[in-house]
Order: structure tokens, then sequence, then C-alpha cells
């Protein structure tokens, strides 16, 4: 989970992504680096 999250409630935080769940609204070419680079 992202550090930033630690401060909120858990009701508050948003859930984590899921290994290989992706937002449908990412620009094509960001999600191509991101998943070179091993972050997706």
């Amino acid at each position: 989970p992202f550090q930033g999250w630690r401060y909120l409630d858990p009701k508050d935080a948003p859930p984590d992504v899921k290994r290989g769940e992706v937002e449908d609204d990412m620009p094509e070419e960001m999600r191509r680096e991101l998943e070179e680079l091993g972050l997706l």
C-alpha cells in the first residue's frame, strides 16, 4: 500500500490495486512503460 494512506483511517483510504488490475483511463503509452518497468 502507498505509505501516505497510513495516516488515514482504513475506512477512508482507497482500496489497493491488485496486481494486473489497471485503470481503464490510463494512457496506453504510460501503461506500456509502467509494465516494462514491472510496476503493473
